[in-house]
């Protein structure tokens, strides 16, 4: 009777532990693990957590009619529960501090050169797991969050109130930081002498109201305009038809490409032609690659005023996006969606961080948080 008693109280407490890991692999686990989602996920763990609390009574009651002999093996049940119950929460790519975890982060890639130079700088501090970035157009960049394939974002666009809504019925709460500020420029061919145009002129360029270049300016050669962009998903566009074309459709005379960099190379070697570019592919002049760029194209200065000149116009560099002067300046974010501290979540800490926000002043656009220098003048010698 003793032993058949010992074998109930085991069997008990094993199913009781069974039912509560079950349960709180329910409530922890990723829905790709356990496909189930929305009310019926959480109601069946609660109901799973409750049935494994009944069980366990059951256990106590055996335990608790002097069936001492038990304590020994029940320990070892507590223990190897102990042991079990962190492997059952949710394990995202990125989470943890372990070797092996993986992050994957999708960027606009009109933001390449930025978040590419905080990654060469943070994976040498940060060797735990890996970090993977993933370059494509915002529109893509966004989607991929959304499907979970990337645990986080980072666009010039913070999420909707309806896209938030999306991750939190997934059990995914997104954190959106902002990080810099950063301008869309307008280059064009070496041989172009016109370089100065208001917002008005650039509107109606898009728009298809201006489409030669004699229409700019009398004195220019009859030319007509064309106008490029890196993708039809990419920031740079929905920028040019929300900010700039207030929701008008672009011009026939508009062709997208796909990236930044084939932009600057259509540019360089076709006269006419005027492309849009993220500000940080020409601001940093200590890169030679951005060196080279500066030799093949002219970039356009911009002016808030109906008539632009060379007194009220400027181009996209640093001290014109911070004072405001410069009109098409767009703020960036970083949107992580990790549901545990990881490798994204530290990414996105050192980017927002000092040392990352130096890196982002040095790449010529502004950071959130600017780093401050403090400059003691003396009266005299």
């Amino acid at each position: 009777m003793k032993q058949r008693l010992s074998f109930k109280l085991i069997f008990a407490a094993a199913m009781s532990l069974i039912y509560l890991v079950f349960g709180l692999a329910l409530l922890l686990t990723d829905k790709a693990i356990i496909p189930i989602i929305g009310g019926a996920r959480v109601a069946i763990a609660v109901l799973t957590l409750l049935y494994g609390v009944y069980r366990f009574s059951q256990a106590y009651s055996l335990y608790s009619k002097k069936e001492r002999n038990f304590r020994n093996d029940s320990t070892l049940l507590v223990l190897m529960a102990l042991m079990t119950l962190p492997g059952c929460g949710y394990r995202n790519p990125g989470a943890g501090n372990q070797s092996t975890d993986t992050a994957f982060v999708s960027v606009d890639e009109t933001l390449r050169p930025i978040l590419q130079a905080e990654a060469d700088v943070y994976q040498v501090m940060d060797t735990l797991g890996e970090l993977k970035l993933d370059y494509i157009p915002e529109g893509q960049a966004i989607q991929r969050l959304l499907d979970l394939k990337s645990i986080m974002a980072v666009a010039s666009r913070q999420l909707t109130q309806k896209e938030v809504d999306f991750l939190k019925e997934k059990s995914y709460v997104p954190r959106q930081t902002k990080i810099a500020t950063d301008a869309v420029a307008l280059v064009a061919h070496s041989s172009t002498k016109d370089t100065i145009f208001s917002v008005d002129q650039v509107k109606a360029i898009l728009t298809g109201k201006i489409s030669n270049w004699n229409q700019l300016d009398k004195k220019n050669p009859s030319m007509p305009i064309k106008v490029v962009f890196d993708n039809e998903n990419s920031s740079i566009v929905r920028y040019m038809v929300d900010s700039i074309c207030q929701g008008a459709k672009l011009a026939k005379n508009s062709y997208a490409l796909e990236f930044n960099r084939d932009v600057i190379d259509y540019v360089a070697k076709t006269p006419g032609v005027i492309g849009f570019i993220g500000t940080a592919w020409i601001t940093d002049r200590e890169d030679s690659l951005h060196l080279s760029f500066h030799k093949k194209i002219k970039v356009i200065s911009v002016s808030n005023d109906t008539e632009a000149d060379a007194y009220n116009s400027y181009k996209p560099y640093q001290a014109y996006i911070a004072d405001g002067v410069y009109p098409f300046s767009r703020d960036i974010y970083m949107i992580n969606a990790e549901p545990v501290s990881g490798k994204a979540t530290r990414f996105a800490s050192f980017v927002a961080g000092s040392r990352g926000q130096r890196i982002i002043l040095k790449a010529g656009i502004i950071p959130a948080i600017a780093p401050t220098r403090v400059i003691s003048v003396k009266n005299s010698l």
